[in-house]
């Protein structure tokens, strides 16, 4: 079940399976994808905008409607 024990740096793990590394691997996204994910991830980060998408989930508003529901001017929701 175990490959051979390859010491690995700060790390406790006392096997590594490579079959199981080998496989994910190959499935490893390209660092450009990686980039636009995580600046997709940090615009999740703004509260206001989870709000507003959470709004946009239950029904479609204009922004007046989710301006006036998430106490914001026009502007900002827009």
């Amino acid at each position: 079940m175990f490959n051979e024990v390859e010491k690995i740096d700060n790390c406790n793990c006392i096997a590594i399976h490579h079959e199981i590394v080998d496989e994910v691997r190959k499935d490893m996204l390209e660092e450009n994808i990686l980039s636009d994910l995580a600046d997709l991830f940090n615009i999740f980060g703004d509260t206001t905008r989870i709000k507003i998408l959470h709004v946009l989930s239950k029904s479609e508003m204009c922004v007046c409607d989710i301006s006036s529901l998430i106490n914001m001017n026009r502007s900002s929701v827009s």
